[in-house]
């Protein structure tokens, strides 16, 4: 990499990142202005994305609606405590319940 930067100029912008967890698909969207230059010639880089399939989506769904509805019962072991999982991740193009 040390030869890399003794021939190119490299700067960096500032990153910004946002995460999209479906059903079967989380999706990480990288918005990162990378200007690498030699001479007078410069190539811009901003945005890289990567998919990955897994169930986080449906784990968090199942998730929610056990201890949400578990919170709430008397003879649970969350008696007496409140707690409340998030469960409004909408998968895009997808009705989440």
């Amino acid at each position: 990499m040390d030869i890399f930067r003794e021939q190119y100029e490299i700067k960096k912008g500032q990153i910004s990142v946002e995460i999209e967890i479906g059903w079967h698909e989380t999706i990480v969207n990288v918005n990162w202005p990378i200007i690498i230059s030699k001479g007078n010639i410069d190539l811009t880089l901003n945005e890289f994305s990567v998919s990955k399939k897994d169930e986080f989506g449906l784990m968090n769904a199942v998730a929610g609606k056990i201890v949400n509805k578990e919170s709430y019962d008397q003879n649970s072991i969350f008696k007496g405590e409140e707690f409340t999982v998030r469960e409004s991740i909408e998968p895009a193009g997808q009705n989440f319940y």
